[in-house]
């Protein structure tokens, strides 16, 4: 399900699915507090925190989510311990805060390439969509992906995964750059 899907389903009064479906990002945020000193409770009560938070957004019509859910709430919740903690007079170090900001950077940078590869495969033939998922998932040997292709020989099978892979990475060229389209 889409991000954008899971706001729709809060617009439209169906919290409980969507709720199902953001609570699969609390494992984060509970890294998050545990790394900054906080225990699992403090995580749950930050998460809950920022789903309240989220929920209220996703409530304006003129609410756009322009990030991914689990980025959006991972800052939330990074700005609510830290907020928790200043009122208790426990001040982040500028190293820390530098520090978590990286961790939100790299994850978000992993998140984006990860969607582009998903797209990218997404965008091949059905036929190329197998063989990879064959090779790079299920870890077929090219005999194995010969005979549920029905490919002549291994060396065919070998070529048309080859050039699966590369039309792959065309599409995920024209998913970074844009402006090159």
């Amino acid at each position: 399900m889409k991000d954008q899907d899971i706001v729709k389903l809060i617009r439209n009064h169906q919290e409980s699915k969507a709720f199902t479906r953001l609570y699969k990002y609390e494992r984060v945020v509970t890294k998050l507090i545990k790394s900054k000193g906080g225990s699992k409770e403090d995580a749950q009560d930050i998460y809950q925190e920022a789903l309240i938070v989220f929920y209220e957004k996703c409530q304006n019509p003129d609410f756009n989510l322009t990030a991914s859910i689990d980025s959006y709430l991972y800052s939330i919740s990074r700005f609510l311990w830290k907020n928790q903690q200043r009122k208790k007079g426990i001040s982040f170090a500028d190293s820390e805060l530098e520090e978590s900001e990286q961790e939100l950077s790299d994850y978000w940078e992993e998140e984006t390439k990860s969607r582009m590869a998903e797209a990218a495969i997404a965008k091949l033939k059905e036929q190329c969509q197998k063989i990879l998922q064959l090779f790079y998932l299920e870890a077929k040997s090219m005999t194995d992906i010969l005979k549920i292709m029905s490919f002549k020989t291994a060396d065919v099978a070998k070529t048309q995964k080859y050039r699966c892979l590369e039309k792959a990475r065309a599409y995920y060229q024209e998913l970074s750059n844009p402006q090159n389209v």
